[in-house]
């Protein structure tokens, strides 16, 4: 009910005189466009992940799930699916309550842990042979960046570039059929996983802070 009244306030907050205006991703800034939001002096900065943090296991089983536990990040479509599926282990990690499991029935396949450290979810990351992120809107989607660092093959609905299956963030049968093709196959599920631990190269902190170093010099007219 309050979503609205957010969303109200952001919109005030974003169209107040800046210098510039900085977005994660060029899906974000596309987001403040639909939002008729000033379009002057934006930019693109990406954030990084701590890319030492994060490994994949040489023996990886099971799909994993990890993010707020809320409707807007799938939960309730990767119950679904792991309904399905049953003889495919399914974990989902997470926090912000337990609120989107009442009334809902858990799959016998299916592990729910609440999150208690990043060290916690790169060893989940690291064991796992999917990463499944049925989203419906991010602004980035740092999961899924730190799934790919882990050699994770990835279905989702994500706009990140990923190596993997992308689904319909609703569509559950579509989802059910990758993440049954992709355990099917773990040569295949290696070489995605590779694929996406070169793709998230990209996104590292010491290319972000260098690039929002730049910014700042421009905007104080620094040389």
């Amino acid at each position: 009910p309050l979503g609205p009244l957010f969303r109200s306030y952001e919109r005030f907050l974003l169209n107040l005189p800046v210098a510039a205006r900085l977005y994660l991703s060029d899906f974000s800034l596309e987001l403040s466009r639909q939002l008729g939001l000033d379009q002057t002096e934006n930019d693109i900065i990406e954030p990084g992940i701590s890319h030492d943090e994060y490994w994949a296991d040489d023996e990886k089983n099971g799909v994993l799930f990890a993010g707020k536990f809320e409707g807007r990040k799938g939960v309730q479509q990767v119950l679904e699916v792991a309904a399905d599926l049953h003889e495919i282990p399914f974990t989902l990690l997470g926090w912000g309550g337990d609120a989107v499991f009442r009334g809902k029935e858990i799959p016998s396949n299916v592990s729910i842990i609440g999150f208690e450290s990043r060290t916690q979810l790169a060893g989940l990351m690291a064991r796992s042979r999917v990463f499944v992120f049925p989203t419906q809107v991010e602004t980035f989607g740092l999961a899924l960046a730190e799934a790919m660092a882990s050699g994770c093959a990835i279905v989702s609905s994500s706009q990140l570039p990923f190596a993997g299956i992308k689904v319909g963030r609703e569509d559950t049968s579509s989802m059910a059929n990758a993440i049954a093709e992709l355990c099917e196959q773990p040569d295949l599920c290696v070489r995605l996983g590779r694929e996406n631990q070169t793709l998230v190269k990209r996104y590292n902190w010491d290319s972000h802070g260098k690039e929002l170093l730049k910014k700042y010099r421009k905007i104080l007219n620094i040389s």
